[in-house]
């Protein structure tokens, strides 16, 4: 009885430590055939994968999806079947810019250096097919751009006094705003010059118009426009008449809108808004072409007064007092207009799925916040809800009416019913045909005590092209991720139409909750599995010694009963 014990612990023994002890830790291989494993740190590149649709030596950048206007870094060709002596790395890189030879320390990867990543066709040394490969891009750079600015200052021609004024120059790329020391806003012409301006310092201040340019000059340009010349003949001067009124605050749809100034705006009159109780006499901007100023408080304001120059003669006040009123003490009472509408959005096919959906379409109101509306089929006088966007359920083809009831505090601009159409699809709703539909796939492993979690996203046809996935809101590529803590991963698929249509039933959101294991004892990382080759390698060697003293203890046995 004792020696079947003993041989049968023997055998379990055996089998458990050669079972533990063939299990290798994980390698860098299953890593590196992930885009990302490929991106160099600090340089913004992204990495994407390509698989071949069937047997295949060679490919070029026209298979390749780079945004336009990106710039090709790498390639990255990992051979099928290869990996044999005599055959050299598994992986080979193409580059121009060193700077992107990552990760350069990778065993299995060897880099070949061309000057044109566009013209060039790709293949692995081995020559054998294409297993797949990693390509990798970074934006285009911005380019660069200068802007500059002149004044032109007054001169006397003909007798006449021509007013200086400030040119820019034209730039795509570059944009100016020209601002006084009053910060009054002045525009240019087609040409990039200003209309004529008085003297004094102006301040151009210059920027690139988007990202996609670089500003290389001075961002901030002083200029000053010199005073008119004297003595420029008989020639008498213009008599010109400056003027200046005040907006008082008012209520508007139960609103306080607040009060401005308005000078009029007159070739040969320049102004000078300030507050009286501001000691500083700062003055206050106006729009050069307008004449108004921005929201003004209550109180008294001088509006200063000159000629522009020696050519005009200014005939009216040269200093006008003005006063801002209070706000509206009672604003709450005046029920503000709103307008009902309400707007149908006809039936629609839905082409992504493989043998087409039709949409129904639905309302949409306006003012939910001040209008309350009744929405009626005509052909059954069902009534139909919204939401607090406005917007109702899918509906079927037909006529509706829609009658608005102003909320408490609104009166409505038009009480009368609205009636729309919500029309049926025409033609034949066939959807897509130049593909089969894809399932996608997402599948989790767990966190372990001492392995990474992970999660896998993939598509039944193999086709990479045929989904678009994103990971908390961030567009990823096919493939394995790692996790390395406890965290929520939200996941997301969508087909990439019109050529890839979803299977009726397939899903498409996925939310994995990876948790770090509450206990973990030997027992765990026997039956688990573990990335760390000690402890595996120290609980295999256990078990062998354990099942080999078994093994000789029964065999002494044997032998003490054979000579007994």
């Amino acid at each position: 009885m004792f020696k079947a014990i003993a041989a049968a612990t023997a055998t379990v023994a055996l089998a458990l430590g050669l079972s533990l002890a063939a299990v290798a830790p994980a390698s860098a291989e299953g890593a590196s055939n992930n885009a990302s494993y490929y991106e160099t740190p600090g340089t913004g590149e992204v990495c994407a994968k390509w698989t071949p649709s069937g047997d295949q030596k060679t490919v070029t950048v026209a298979s390749f999806s780079i945004p336009a206007g990106d710039v090709l870094t790498k390639v990255v060709i990992k051979a099928g079947n290869t990996g044999a002596s005599g055959q050299g790395p598994e992986n080979h890189g193409y580059y121009t810019d060193a700077t992107y030879v990552y990760p350069a320390a990778y065993a299995d990867l060897d880099w070949t250096h061309v000057s044109d990543l566009s013209a060039t066709t790709f293949s692995h040394p081995s020559g054998k097919n294409l297993s797949h490969a990693i390509y990798c891009y970074v934006p285009a750079p911005p380019t660069d751009v200068a802007g500059n600015a002149t004044a032109t200052n007054p001169v006397c021609t003909d007798g006449q006094i021509v007013s200086g004024f400030i040119s820019v120059t034209l730039t795509t790329g570059v944009t100016y705003v020209i601002t006084n020391s009053s910060n009054t806003v002045i525009g240019v012409d087609g040409s990039g010059n200003t209309a004529a301006l008085p003297a004094g310092n102006y301040t151009v201040t210059v920027s690139a118009s988007s990202n996609a340019y670089h500003l290389t000059s001075a961002s901030s340009i002083p200029l000053t426009i010199a005073a008119d010349p004297e003595n420029c003949g008989s020639v008498e001067p213009t008599d010109v008449v400056g003027g200046a009124a005040t907006t008082d605050p008012e209520c508007t749809a139960n609103q306080v809108v607040s009060g401005f100034i308005t000078v009029t705006i007159t070739t040969g009159v320049t102004y000078v808004i300030t507050n009286d109780a501001d000691g500083t006499h700062t003055p206050i901007p106006f729009d050069a072409t307008t004449g108004k100023t921005g929201n003004l408080p209550q109180g008294s304001y001088t509006v200063a007064v000159s000629a522009l120059n020696s050519s005009f003669h200014l005939t009216s006040a040269s200093s006008i007092p003005l006063t801002i009123a209070a706000d509206p003490t009672d604003c709450g009472s005046v029920d503000a207009e709103v307008t009902p509408t309400a707007v149908a959005t006809d039936q629609t096919c839905n082409e992504l799925v493989v043998d087409g959906l039709l949409v129904n379409g639905f309302i949409t109101v306006g003012n939910v916040a001040q209008i309350t509306y009744t929405i009626t089929a005509d052909s059954d006088a069902s009534t139909h809800g919204y939401d607090s966007n406005g917007k109702t359920g899918p509906l079927e083809p037909g006529n509706y009416t829609v009658h608005p009831v102003a909320k408490a505090g609104s009166t409505l601009s038009s009480t009368a019913d609205i009636h729309v159409t919500i029309a049926e699809f025409e033609g034949a709703c066939t959807g897509l045909k130049s593909h089969p539909p894809v399932a996608p796939s997402a599948v989790q492993k767990q966190l372990g005590c001492s392995t990474n979690g992970s999660y896998t996203l993939s598509n039944d046809l193999s086709e990479p092209a045929a989904l678009t996935w994103t990971v908390n809101g961030a567009t990823v590529s096919e493939g394995t991720y790692q996790v390395t803590s406890a965290q929520t991963v939200i996941i997301h698929a969508s087909a990439n139409g019109p050529d890839f249509g979803l299977e009726d039933d397939a899903t498409t959101d996925w939310t994995f909750t990876f948790a770090a294991p509450s206990t973990c004892d030997l027992k765990t990382l026997a039956l688990t599995g573990t990335n760390d080759g000690l402890p595996m390698l120290a609980a295999s060697g256990m078990l062998l010694l354990l099942g080999v003293a078994l093994v000789r203890t029964g065999l002494r046995i044997r032998r003490s009963n054979a000579a007994s």
